[in-house]
């Protein structure tokens, strides 16, 4: 009789089911094919799926699952860095992906370092499995250092991915079964058009309801033109936040693209962004990730959209995200599991970069070095959406300067849609100057550097229930 593995020990549910390796190597390999075909690693992504937990065929590995399952305490045998070294000589640097699927893709020094110290009895374990690997063949693009370690850290992303959904599936069947159902991009695309449409019909005629229009319109027709780099410069009250949605969605549907990610430099304003688009698809249809974002616990009374909610933030396995520049740009740079599990979903995508004039300068070369690789080699669009217009003069030759302006002429909106006129004081005024200012007026706002000139400004100001003193030293009564 063969001699059996398995990669994990039985659910708590389920005690006599025990995971075997053979069916967990099987399972992750054809998903991580499945995640790396999207960007043409299809081959690689196998390989890795059916090579990663190799170093589990060591028998010290197995005698700690059963001690596990037992409930007895166990010393634990690694088991990665024995899988990539088997696996080396024919997966080469991708390779790399099984070192880290689980602490993280290292460094150099460190990976050398790992690999040397590998126990050569797991080493030799793995190797028996890792025969019958093939070489895969990497994509002839992946000629440079920098798309090849992107093209690694997007196999990484494929195998981590598929090695938690099966892992989970194996563990906790009921949990797995939530993360289907979503709609498909077509259905928010014929949504978000529906309700333009109502709006429209219930707008009255204006010069700024004509400009709208005329912003859908130039959106409607960039979004036949094939994935490359965009830009949509719309000044403050032109509707850019539909009118990018609107590009977006028809733009994945008409080139077969996955999902639209909307990208925001600041948690106030993704708030925002969430709320208008969940007044037209409904708030359990869009994922809103950042920083701020409390899944609560797994508790009966969580509902079934927070829920597929939570797990949606694992990996973006949705149609719409929203989320900020920092998560976005994380997982597009990051070495560890967890980031990277999503790095994957991003290819052929539709990614709109909001306030594009708020990326960090010191770090634009990186950023747009790594757009442009995801919109040469990984079907992606990527659209620079700003109502403030940046000088490009700078950025000649570059990917953002050389984006496809989706509205022609965008600045003769600019005075149209003017709602500030800045005038500069010609010299500085004392506190009792503002306060006259300010009391000489029906409506005003002032906004001070400090909390104490805000004090000082509010004391000289005329005393009446129409004065607000807005201070984060003030506390709630």
């Amino acid at each position: 009789m063969a001699e059996e593995w398995y990669a994990h020990t039985p659910p708590e549910h389920d005690r006599q089911r025990w995971h075997k390796l053979e069916d967990h190597l099987q399972a992750v390999a054809d998903m991580a094919a499945e995640f790396g075909a999207a960007f043409g690693a299809e081959h690689i992504c196998r390989a890795l799926g059916a090579s990663h937990d190799l170093g589990k065929r060591d028998p010290r590995f197995q005698a700690y699952l059963h001690m596990c399952a037992k409930g007895e305490r166990g010393t634990s045998v690694p088991h990665a860095a024995a899988g990539a070294a088997a696996s080396m000589s024919v997966l080469g640097p991708f390779a790399l992906a099984i070192l880290g699927h689980h602490t993280g893709i290292p460094d150099k020094a460190d990976a050398q370092s790992r690999l040397a110290s590998a126990d050569p009895v797991t080493v030799q374990a793995a190797r028996a499995g890792a025969a019958i690997l093939s070489r895969p063949e990497a994509p002839s693009w992946a000629d440079s250092p920098r798309s090849a370690e992107l093209l690694v850290r997007m196999c990484f992303s494929a195998l981590t991915d598929a090695d938690y959904l099966d892992t989970e599936r194996h563990m906790n069947p009921a949990l797995a079964t939530q993360r289907q159902g979503a709609q498909p991009l077509s259905w928010y695309e014929d949504a978000l058009r529906r309700h333009l449409m109502e709006l429209r019909a219930s707008a009255p005629p204006s010069e700024v309801n004509a400009i709208r229009n005329e912003v859908l319109d130039a959106c409607y027709r960039a979004a036949e033109d094939p994935p490359q780099a965009y830009r949509l410069t719309v000044p403050t009250g032109g509707g850019k936040t539909l009118a990018s949605l609107t590009f977006a969605l028809r733009h994945a549907v008409r080139h077969d693209l996955r999902r639209v990610i909307v990208a925001i430099p600041y948690t106030s304003i993704i708030d925002q962004t969430a709320t208008v688009y969940a007044k037209v698809f409904g708030s359990e249809h869009v994922l809103a990730h950042h920083s701020g974002y409390d899944p609560g616990d797994d508790t009966e009374e969580q509902s079934l959209a927070e829920l597929r909610r939570k797990l949606a933030t694992e990996n973006w396995d949705v149609p719409l995200v929203v989320t900020t520049t920092v998560q976005l740009f994380d997982s597009l740079f990051s070495n560890r599991p967890k980031p990277c599990r999503k790095l994957h979903r991003i290819a052929r995508s539709v990614i709109i970069l909001d306030e594009a004039q708020t990326l960090p300068p010191e770090l634009l070369d990186p950023i747009l070095d790594v757009l442009g690789e995801l919109i040469r080699h990984y079907g992606c669009s990527v659209v620079f959406c700003t109502a403030t217009q940046p000088d490009y003069s700078a950025l000649a030759g570059t990917l953002l300067a050389n984006a496809q302006e989706i509205v022609p002429s965008p600045e003769r909106y600019f005075d149209s849609l003017r709602r500030v006129r800045y005038t500069r004081a010609p010299a500085p005024l004392t506190i009792a100057e503002v306060a006259s200012r300010l009391d000489a007026e029906n409506q005003a706002l002032c906004i001070l550097n400090t909390r104490k000139d805000a004090v000082r400004i509010a004391l000289a100001c005329r005393r009446d229930d129409a004065l607000f003193h807005l201070s984060t030293l003030m506390c709630p009564d």
